[in-house]
């Protein structure tokens, strides 16, 4: 004899409800990260636009309304990631450059509640003065493969921590000349 179908023992075969649902659960998984991806590459895209404007309104509108409570791992990596993705493939549309990687990583991981201020500096290379950007987090450089104080000298960072920018005045002269 079949046994009849009741809600109810569906429910608590908690495996057989895991199963059943895991598709499901594949595919909006799937979405929403298509989905954070492509504002990614939208972001990316439009940031040297958003540098041309004077850097105490460029952050006011990078800074989150409000930082969520909690941080989730695995969303930080997925982040990271698809920022690291979208400059390497990103090409014409997406410039490399350490303004466009440090703008794009500063505002979608502070949205995600990782504490990370967006780190500007000058700083001597060879014979020519040059500019770099990075993010800071803990008060170290965060996601650099190497420490970019030892070449640079910090003359702007947002958040300092009390929601001001803060502003380095530079002992010499000098003028970006992006990496």
């Amino acid at each position: 004899m079949f046994k009849s179908f009741s809600p109810i023992s569906f429910m608590r075969n908690s495996s057989l409800v895991r199963r059943s649902l895991q598709p499901i659960s594949d595919v909006v998984g799937r979405a929403a990260e298509a989905l954070l991806f492509l504002r990614i590459v939208c972001f990316a895209t439009v940031v040297p636009l958003l540098l041309r404007m004077r850097l105490p309104i460029v952050e006011r509108i990078l800074r989150p309304k409000a930082r969520r409570g909690f941080t989730d791992p695995h969303r930080i990596r997925r982040i990271i990631s698809f920022t690291e993705i979208a400059i390497d493939v990103g090409m014409p549309f997406i410039r490399r450059s350490c303004l466009v990687r440090g703008t794009t990583l500063y505002y979608f991981l502070s949205r995600a509640g990782l504490e990370v201020s967006l780190c500007f500096g000058v700083g001597q290379v060879g014979a020519k003065f040059a500019g770099h950007c990075w993010l800071v987090k803990d008060g170290e450089p965060y996601l650099e493969k190497q420490d970019p104080r030892q070449m640079f000298t910090a003359v702007y960072r947002f958040p300092n921590g009390d929601g001001f920018p803060a502003i380095v005045e530079p002992t010499e002269p000098a003028f970006w000349i992006v990496r």
